[in-house]
């Protein structure tokens, strides 16, 4: 049994090391319809690069909803039918830029609750729309911020 602890030490270290994998979405997301966003595994916490949802019908960001943290950008523009932003409850960090920006249909922002960091630029605009941006009550860091609405006649 003193000879198989090794080889017990290193299966348990790599069935963690896999199960932590297996959370982590690597590389960059794009989304430009909510059959791709509803197909998306529900099991990924952690998305290396960067997140689109951009130029769509999407709808619903609820299949997002365990996303904790993003490497790089999020980024959420064009999307003429979005009206929430639930389902991005859980994100607590994005790595570089956030960009909300040309969703015609976006009234208020909320869902992000739990944003803590934002390491990069924050941007909000051309969203015709929108009238709150309620909801970040616990982000303590973002490089820079920027608020730019534009309403359309």
């Amino acid at each position: 049994m003193k000879n198989n602890l090794p080889a017990i030490a290193l299966l348990f270290l790599l069935c963690s090391l896999n199960s932590q994998a297996q959370t982590t979405y690597p590389g960059n997301l794009i989304f430009n319809s909510q059959v791709d966003l509803n197909s998306f595994p529900s099991h990924y916490t952690h998305v290396t690069g960067s997140l689109y949802i951009q130029n769509s019908d999407i709808t619903d960001l609820t299949p997002l909803n365990n996303i904790q943290s993003i490497g790089n950008d999020l980024v959420i523009s064009g999307n003429s039918n979005l009206t929430s932003l639930g389902g991005l409850n859980d994100l607590v960090a994005i790595g570089d830029d956030l960009m909300i920006s040309s969703n015609s249909n976006l009234a208020v922002i909320s869902g992000l609750n739990n944003l803590k960091t934002v390491a990069g630029s924050f941007n909000i605009q051309f969203n015709s729309n929108l009238t709150s941006i309620a909801g970040f009550s616990q982000l303590n860091s973002v490089q820079d911020l920027s608020l730019i609405h534009i309403s359309e006649p």
